[in-house]
């Protein structure tokens, strides 16, 4: 990390540059309450993404606009991130469960995006950008 950069204004993976299909819980509720009430939905499964595939570093784009000062994505390597997780207390098995997941995203599986909540819901899902602007009071 570098010394001019303040942990708060850094977050950490071991993701590279992979990007995920971040999904809004409240996105994720409306298809919830759609599938409770219409029996259409009986039987179905869905596969809830976000509206776009945004890596760690975009994160750290929206995140900065949106707080007004930089925040930066420091990948580190599966090693360090999890030599940084043990110091800091995580259990063993959590901190690979960790790893497990970070490595899932630098292989893009968490990209995939699908137009299910707009099938259930009729509206599109919200970006990622929109809720870090919504967000962006509480993080300042």
């Amino acid at each position: 990390m570098s010394p001019t950069i303040a942990a708060e204004d850094a977050f950490y993976s071991a993701s590279g540059t992979g990007a995920i299909s971040h999904v809004d819980v409240r996105d994720i509720a409306a298809v919830a309450v759609e599938a409770l009430l219409d029996s259409r939905h009986d039987g179905h499964a869905y596969t809830l993404t976000g509206p776009e595939a945004i890596s760690y570093d975009g994160l750290a784009v929206e995140l900065s606009t949106a707080v007004g000062r930089p925040i930066r994505h420091v990948d580190l390597s599966p090693a360090d991130l999890k030599a940084a997780m043990l110091a800091g207390g995580m259990p063993a098995d959590i901190a690979e469960r960790m790893l497990d997941l970070d490595r899932y995203f630098k292989e893009n599986h968490g990209s995939r995006t699908t137009n299910d909540i707009t099938q259930v819901t009729g509206r599109a899902p919200r970006r990622l950008a929109e809720y870090v602007r919504e967000c962006a009071p509480l993080l300042r």
